[in-house]
């Protein structure tokens, strides 16, 4: 929350100019500036980083190291906060299911949402792709649907007498797999293979 950070980054601040730990304070302006960042004051937030930034390179070469690090949490921290609210402009009242997909997306992970049919599930998906700025694509799995189906494969082209490569549906930045449990084991298998070595 951009209330909680502001005052965590306030009492950080002022501990540490009390005690004159130069890391608390470095610290404090970092928070403070997440707080501004996700209340939306984004040149404030953005005046504060670089007020610490230059704090820290008058105080010491390790402690400038904190305080980018600190600088590249804040800048996620604000970008994640952007996409949330991007995306909530076209879905409303699943914020807690943006954020795990933004975990997930940042974590480089998977997502598995359980839910009945017609809540925007695949609206969402294409939302997230579109805030990112990514490709997303939608495999509907279904008994009849063969690995093949899923991973590139190498046919041969009647036609041309040559081989030729399939693009597969998993080469995407966001691939939504739907109904998963109706597959049959062997696609299950090639689809987690590719999830798994994240390679087709």
């Amino acid at each position: 929350d951009a209330e909680l950070a502001r005052v965590h980054g306030a009492a950080a601040h002022k501990l540490g100019e009390a005690s004159g730990n130069p890391y608390l304070i470095v610290y404090g302006r970092a928070f403070g500036a997440m707080g501004l960042g996700l209340a939306g004051d984004y040149s404030a937030a953005t005046a504060m980083l670089a007020e610490a930034l230059r704090f820290a390179r008058r105080r010491h070469a390790g402690l400038e190291n904190e305080a980018r690090m600190l600088c590249d949490l804040a800048w996620v921290q604000q970008r994640a906060a952007d996409l949330i609210r991007n995306v909530e402009h076209f879905i409303h009242g699943k914020t807690n299911v943006v954020t795990d997909l933004l975990v997930g997306l940042l974590a480089e992970g998977h997502i598995l949402i359980e839910d009945v049919p017609g809540v925007a599930k695949t609206s969402l998906a294409k939302a997230v792709a579109h805030s990112v700025g990514g490709s997303m694509r939608r495999l509907q799995l279904t008994p009849t649907l063969l690995p093949s189906d899923v991973v590139r494969v190498q046919m041969f082209d009647m036609n041309r007498r040559e081989f030729s490569f399939r693009e597969d549906p998993v080469v995407a930045n966001i691939v939504l797999g739907d109904e998963i449990n109706r597959a049959s084991p062997k696609t299950q298998a090639a689809l987690l293979e590719a999830m798994g070595k994240r390679q087709v």
